[in-house]
């Protein structure tokens, strides 16, 4: 980018008091080429979070704005050398950019320097700096000459150093060159709080996921028309057994013609429920198998509303799924139990209930007298809070659900 480009960005930021200098006529054209090259600048540097690899093109509009052979932007969110995340322009040897960043922490000539300040090394160590071993073995083999350096701090803590090197050679950033620095250092500030938010939000899904995979906890997202949008793992397992349910051209069908026609209600009666702020659980299925296995447990959920700002149709309902045949039926088994102060059988006998169970099919399984199950339900209903069954199995379940 022509020097007079970067001091017409620069003169659309900062006012411009030289333009007095020049004819009438040219001044809307450099005032256009301004802010022409400030739009590009600052868009880049919004669109860095999202990119992969991050922060690509804004490093190459930095390294082009300012006529510079190599830009380098080091984040870490607790400011822990082993934590830090660099991203740099490729148009030096790989090899040097590697050495020089992995001694830079320790030789950096701007550690110290107060956050926003912008500096040049010679600036910092006066004649020194050309005798430093940074410079030395790093700068001159890589054929990098003046250096201009601002360390920042995001307000939740992020540090992020960069560094704006030109080839040896060219001459020293000047005064002008500093200024559009000082004006794109607030946007740059603001992205990486962007990407630190986003960088949070995505770990929290992780360990959600994490979670929900460990419950083996089926879910399942329909649009509108109850065609599903997404799938976790543990639903696309339950699915490829092809036992009792299925998927045939995203619309989920259930092998009874009874369980299917109420599951199209169900999921009617969640998509009516959508446009509620409170999400409503529905009224839950359980689903007999084709091959006699355990039965899975449904229970839909709406979703409220969102704005979405990715263009992409938002679930308007949740279908969880419980498969009594996996280890996850014992491990909620417990959970039942710390949660609502069950005994080790009345935990187990809720949950035969909600994978779907008779009471009497309930007493077969866990080797009961019918008597002894109903007495157990009773302590049951009298620690859950309820007083039927159907109460029993619905709270239970929802609760479960509740987890994800």
């Amino acid at each position: 980018m022509r020097y007079q480009d970067r001091q017409a960005a620069n003169d659309a930021v900062t006012g411009g008091d030289n333009w007095q200098l020049d004819a009438a006529a040219s001044r809307p054209m450099r005032l256009h080429s301004g802010f022409t090259m400030m739009n590009t600048l600052v868009g880049a540097i919004y669109d860095g979070p999202g990119e992969s690899p991050p922060w690509r093109s804004a490093l190459h509009a930095l390294r082009d704005a300012f006529e510079a052979k190599h830009v380098s932007l080091t984040i870490s969110p607790d400011d822990v050398r082993d934590s830090e995340v660099p991203c740099d322009t490729d148009t030096v040897r790989t090899d040097g950019v590697q050495a020089f960043q992995l001694h830079n922490f320790a030789l950096d000539p701007f550690s110290g320097v107060d956050p926003g300040t912008i500096a040049t090394p010679d600036e910092l160590l006066g004649p020194a700096w050309f005798e430093t071993a940074l410079y030395r073995e790093y700068l001159v083999p890589l054929d990098l000459g003046p250096l201009l350096g601002v360390d920042l701090r995001t307000s939740d803590g992020t540090a992020c150093r960069i560094r704006v090197a030109r080839a040896s050679g060219m001459p020293a950033f000047t005064e002008p060159e500093r200024s559009l620095c000082r004006v794109l250092l607030p946007h740059l500030q603001r992205a990486i709080q962007i990407q630190a938010r986003c960088d949070t939000r995505r770990g929290e899904q992780q360990l959600y996921s994490g979670v929900i995979d460990r419950l083996q906890l089926g879910i399942i997202g329909f649009d509108a028309a109850g065609r599903v949008l997404a799938t976790n793992r543990e639903a696309d397992r339950i699915l490829e057994l092809r036992d009792g349910l299925r998927l045939i051209d995203r619309r989920l069908h259930l092998d009874r013609h009874i369980e299917d026609r109420r599951l199209n209600a169900l999921l009617a009666e969640a998509a009516h429920s959508a446009g509620l702020q409170t999400p409503e659980l529905i009224p839950g299925l359980s689903v007999r198998r084709s091959s006699g296995s355990g039965s899975l447990s449904l229970l839909l959920r709406s979703v409220p509303p969102r704005f979405s700002t990715s263009g992409q149709p938002r679930p308007v309902s949740i279908l969880f799924l419980r498969d009594s045949e996996t280890g996850g039926s014992r491990m909620s088994a417990d959970a039942l139990q710390r949660r609502f102060g069950l005994s080790r059988m009345e935990a187990a006998l809720a949950q035969c209930l909600v994978d779907g169970l008779t009471l009497e099919e309930s007493a077969v399984q866990l080797g009961l007298k019918q008597a002894v199950a109903r007495n157990y339900l009773r302590f049951i209903f009298s620690k859950t809070g309820v007083t039927r069954q159907t109460m029993l199995v619905r709270k239970l379940a929802g609760w479960t659900a509740s987890l994800g």
